[in-house]
């Protein structure tokens, strides 16, 4: 009867050695699959006007509204590594706009810029705040 009895718990354990692992695996291929992730409206942009490294270098060309002549391609907050969302300030427009969609977009709103320049003015924070 011993020896019949451990027969039998080494057949279940063979068992449990093979179907433990398949059961895992059958398991894990009916999980649902994770959707596909879309791209946020940024990494759409700069997959043609990218990369925003690229942005944040060129030299300041946009006129605001307090008539200083800015660069607004900056990370936000600015000693960070984040990129603010396009569409903050940027109408989107089609993939392939023509020329005259192009022109009929209105001009940049930075008006975020202006939550952190709340004197609505690109001078340095540290100019009129002091640190810390």
């Amino acid at each position: 009867m011993k020896q019949l009895w451990s027969k039998y718990l080494a057949a279940l354990l063979a068992l449990a050695l093979v179907a433990v692992p398949v059961l895992a695996a059958e398991r894990g291929k009916n999980k649902a699959k994770p959707a596909a992730t879309e791209k946020s409206p940024t990494a759409a942009c700069l997959d043609c006007h990218g990369p925003f490294d690229k942005l944040a270098s060129a030299p300041p060309n946009f006129v605001s509204q307090s008539g200083e002549t800015v660069n607004p391609h900056r990370y936000v907050p600015h000693d960070l590594k984040e990129i603010p969302e396009c569409v903050s300030c940027h109408k989107p427009h089609s993939a392939d706009p023509t020329k005259s969609e192009l022109d009929a977009l209105p001009k940049p709103n930075i008006t975020t810029c202006f939550s952190c320049h709340h004197a609505e003015n690109f001078k340095s924070c540290k100019s009129c705040h002091k640190p810390h």
